[in-house]
């Protein structure tokens, strides 16, 4: 025990603030967001508690909140094309879109479970999983629902279908402080009409890409499989609590962790393991810590070997730009403003100013919720600079400002 409390004193103290890559967003929400799927870079969907959905169409730039028709929590959303996506959460909700995300339906699915689970294999065939082994498929749509539960009281939370009949889900029953828990990883052949438990070393997490190719965490860390799980091959830090995994080819993979330490210290990391990189450098994380609880990651998603977005608790997003990751210097998640905004709130003027005042050119411009620029303007020095929005409406408002050290996005009220 003492060495355990010496090694998370250790990890308290000397452990690093990443975020180079990473470019927090503003959410306008502070709920908890569960999931996140890219339809392409720009345009973008979340799901979260209270029935929240918030939908982007220019890159986190700006993010709006959709209707749901529900209060009920979401926990997962998945498109299987532009136009076509579902979410699920509590209470057996089942929601279905055929304009992107702009608008929802509810689907009655006659079951009260939670929903924890969704794989959408085309615009009528899906499954979800749940609470007490919850499996369902339907090809109608949600009209219609076949029954392809495992026989047992597990939940189903991480759930995914490479066709329809080869699937894989996962379970881990979390247990009280100090004790193991027990986990479950099960694969279809056959649609789910069948499942064979797969004896495995704590599998809580998973991406496949392929039938047999996909990354999973277990008690030996992130590993790699080439044979459906049968043999790991272990290729990163385990971390402590593993929500999500995403890849896009079979030699990068992207995961979220979260450590919660005995010393009040946790900290959440997003990492990216590189398989052709040596292997001292192949994985890279960056990570934000904070001593009074701070919001943990719950999903990644990528659109592209570039372009992807991390979400948490509290309504964090991340946005990656580049699809790179370095572990540089000491630094945190939180917003790096190239310049100070004041007064905010304000009623007639707001001031630009930079820490630096150098002979260099930036830009300015300023768009309403709905992404209207409302006003634009280059400067050729970083002065402080006097912009009048006493004509603005009151409401909420964004001032991007670019320079040659980076962009960053602001959040003003007029009043």
């Amino acid at each position: 025990m003492k060495k355990t409390i010496l090694t998370l004193l250790f990890i308290c103290v000397s452990l690093p603030f990443y975020a180079q890559w990473w470019e927090p967003q503003i959410s306008g929400v502070n709920v908890n967001l569960n999931d996140v799927y890219c339809i392409t870079g720009d345009v973008v969907v979340i799901v979260g508690d209270s029935g929240t959905i918030l939908k982007t169409i220019d890159g986190g730039t700006h993010w709006v909140q959709k209707t749901s028709g529900t209060t009920n929590d979401l926990a997962k959303v998945q498109f299987f094309n532009a136009t076509t996506g579902y979410a699920v959460g509590n209470s057996g909700t089942l929601l279905k879109t055929i304009d992107g995300g702009e608008s929802w339906n509810a689907i009655a699915t006659g079951f009260t479970t939670q929903l924890s689970g969704l794989s959408v294999l085309s615009e009528n065939v899906f499954y979800v999983s749940g609470s007490n082994g919850l499996i369902k498929r339907t090809n109608d749509g949600g009209l219609t629902f076949i029954d392809r539960s495992y026989a047992a009281t597990y939940p189903f939370n991480t759930f995914q279908f490479l066709n329809e009949q080869v699937g894989y889900a996962s379970s881990y029953d979390s247990p009280p402080y100090g004790i193991s828990g027990d986990s479950k990883f099960i694969k279809t052949i056959d649609g789910g009409a069948t499942w064979t438990l797969i004896p495995d070393e704590g599998i809580t997490a998973f991406y496949f890409l392929t039938e047999n190719i996909g990354f999973l965490r277990s008690n030996f860390g992130i590993s790699k499989t080439t044979d459906g799980g049968l043999n790991l091959t272990p290729i990163g830090d385990p971390g402590f609590q593993t929500p999500d995994i995403f890849s896009l080819n079979e030699n990068v993979v992207w995961y979220v962790t979260n450590n919660f330490t005995l010393c009040f210290c946790s900290y959440f990391c997003v990492h990216k393991i590189n398989l052709d990189n040596e292997p001292s450098l192949q994985e890279t994380r960056n990570c934000y810590q904070d001593t009074n609880g701070a919001p943990p990651f719950m999903a990644i998603h990528f659109a592209n070997e570039t372009t992807g977005y991390a979400v948490g608790w509290e309504g964090k997003i991340l946005k990656n730009s580049t699809g790179n990751m370095e572990n540089l210097a000491v630094d945190d998640f939180e917003p790096k403003a190239l310049a100070r905004i004041y007064p905010n709130p304000s009623s007639n003027q707001i001031t630009i100013s930079f820490p630096e005042k150098r002979n260099r050119s930036f830009s300015m411009a300023i768009t309403d919720l709905l992404g209207k620029t409302i006003v634009s303007q280059s400067y050729q020095t970083q002065e402080d600079t006097t912009v009048n929005i006493e004509s603005f409406s009151n409401g909420i408002y964004f001032v991007k400002i670019q320079s040659d050290k980076g962009s960053n996005v602001q959040k003003i009220v007029k009043q």
